[in-house]
Formats: C-alpha cells, structure tokens, sequence
C-alpha cells in the first residue's frame, strides 16, 4: 500500500483502505497533525463500530444517500447531478467519519473552526448527537454540486446549515 506513508493515519483503522482515495488519505494525515489529537474513525478493520447511529454502515449500505461521497466506484459529481448512482470503477471513497474525544458542544464547535482553517476539506459535518460526538469530512471536487458544503444534523434526523448563529439556537439551547 504505497499510499500509506505517513504513519500519523494507517490502514488498519479503516474497514476497506484498499478502496480511499490516496487524496483522502493525506488529507486525513494532515488533519491528524492539525488537531494534534487522536483520532477515532467510525469503524475500524476488526469491525468494531464507534458511532452505531447508522453512520458506521458499509459504503453502499441503503441509509447511505446516494450520492455518498464515502462510496468507492463511484463518480461523485455526476451522481450528486443525477440523483443515480454512475459507476467509475477504480475511483475511491472521498469521506471518512471520526471523532477525537470532544463530548463539550463549544469544542466540537470550535474544532469545527479548525477545520476551517485548513482549508482542504470540501465538505465537513459535525454529530453532536453520535454516541461519540465527531465528524464527516470529505474532499467532494470543485465542480461538486454541494462544493463546501457545511452542516450539523441534530438528533432528531434534520440536517442544519452550520451556522453559529444555527448551532447556538439548535444545539447549545437544546
């Protein structure tokens, strides 16, 4: 696995390595410096399972969107135009989902800021209701439909734009 060659992210955290975008993979490594903390993806390679909200399910699971950006052979921005799955056979997964040991709402709020200021994310989703609370972060293109996206979703299922003016009347007053 020549992708693998920073070891602050192994492949043995994840369920199918083989199938991540090398893109994705140094992503998460500068992540990782970034935040100088541990890191927990939502499934590792023994199957256990960190955030059991239905978040940790296989890539081409149905609760997936179609569109899933962490799906593998997949051509992400034709699929999110079309609302239908268009096959690239070859092409990895562009998401992963993780936490690093947060539980208080400012700071995943404020770690939600460093990400930010990364600059290397393309989409990023904060979980303040996961069992562990964390994040889904992806490298979606440019050209993506929902290019930087930005959003939280609450307990109940609904997706917010994440605002702070959003996550202080939804989450911190809740």
């Amino acid at each position: 696995m020549s992708n693998w060659t920073n070891p602050k992210v192994s492949p043995d955290e994840f369920n199918m390595p083989e199938k991540m975008s090398p893109s994705l993979i140094k992503t998460l490594n500068e992540t990782r410096d970034w935040i100088d903390k541990p890191m927990t993806f939502t499934r590792s390679a023994s199957g256990v399972v960190f955030h059991p909200h239905g978040d940790a399910v296989g890539p081409w699971s149905d609760s997936h969107a179609k569109g899933s950006l962490h799906k593998y052979d997949c051509h992400h921005d034709r699929t999110a135009e079309l609302d239908s799955v268009v096959v690239a056979n070859g092409s990895g997964s562009l998401a992963q989902d993780w936490d690093c040991g947060i539980d208080n709402l400012e700071e995943l709020f404020d770690m939600f800021l460093f990400l930010e200021r990364l600059n290397t994310w393309n989409g990023i989703g904060v979980y303040p209701h996961w069992n562990r609370p964390g994040f889904h972060t992806d490298i979606r293109s440019n050209n993506h439909p929902y290019a930087k996206a930005r959003w939280f979703r609450l307990q109940d299922g609904t997706y917010h734009q994440l605002t702070w003016h959003n996550w202080k009347s939804k989450v911190m007053l809740q």
